[in-house]
């Protein structure tokens, strides 16, 4: 009994943490055009409903569209934590160049890394901030 729920344990844990793995933002896009798409042939079903459809039909076809929005939306939620992760991760990337100075060390000797870490910090910045508040 003890081996069996030793087993189940196991296998729960590693799909807890398959779900937890992050994905890049070219992954979470791509999900958010493909649900896009989805949804726009849910819609299809709600544009197919004439006077002769039936009560049955037409929630039938909301229910679809709403299912395929609720995909939109979770897919668009992942795409967004993948920015700021993006974001996060470059900006603890420059704060480690930073703090990675020796004391005696000159900011010029450390100007070129600083600078590089600062593009991808305003890379990520601009692609988090568009997808926040516009462009």
């Amino acid at each position: 009994m003890l081996k069996h729920l030793s087993v189940v344990l196991l296998v729960v844990s590693v799909v807890l943490l398959a779900g937890c793995q992050p994905i890049t933002i070219e992954e979470a896009n791509a999900q958010v055009c493909a649900d896009l798409e989805k949804f726009d042939a849910a819609l299809g079903a709600v544009r197919a409903l004439t006077p002769e459809s039936t009560v049955e039909e037409a929630e039938e076809a909301f229910d679809l569209a709403s299912d395929a929005w609720d995909d939109v939306a979770n897919s668009a939620y992942e795409l967004r934590d993948a920015k700021v992760d993006n974001l996060d991760q470059a900006y603890e990337d420059l704060d480690d160049s930073i703090r990675g100075l020796e004391e005696g060390d000159s900011i010029q000797d450390a100007t070129t890394a600083i600078q590089t870490q600062m593009e991808v910090v305003d890379a990520a910045y601009d692609e988090f901030y568009n997808v926040q508040c516009g462009e």
